[in-house]
């Protein structure tokens, strides 16, 4: 994909600058030479607010969320959305009485199962 980035630590207090200098951490600018070593380098993000990514967009009953994973080894790229559910479904729930509040959960239509011969039972 091409692209550059920088990075550097900011420790928090002086207890994380002091374990830092007792490693010998680099504390200056670093780019993606200094921070990833190896062959099979595997990268992850996911969007918080839009930019390159969707952000996370909230949904009654929970959210939305949009991530790229990337390996460096294979070249694979993956774009991935993912649906949470702040009620976990289950075999036994999808139509019960899930939600916190005592309403219903409504599966996604990929989620509900339909009986091989149409009728409302297997």
């Amino acid at each position: 994909m091409g692209g550059f980035m920088q990075g550097r630590f900011w420790p928090r207090n002086d207890e994380e600058a002091s374990l830092a200098r007792d490693l010998d951490l680099n504390m200056g600018i670093m780019t993606v030479d200094d921070m990833v070593s190896g062959e099979d380098v595997y990268f992850a993000a996911t969007g918080i607010s839009d930019g390159m990514l969707n952000g996370v967009r909230y949904w009654s009953g929970g959210a939305t969320t949009n991530s790229l994973v990337m390996r460096s080894a294979s070249g694979t790229v993956r774009t991935l959305e993912t649906h949470h559910h702040w009620a976990k479904p289950g075999l036994t729930n999808i139509s019960g009485r899930a939600g916190a509040n005592g309403e219903d959960y409504v599966a996604p239509h990929f989620m509900r199962m339909t009986p091989p011969n149409g009728n409302d039972h297997f």
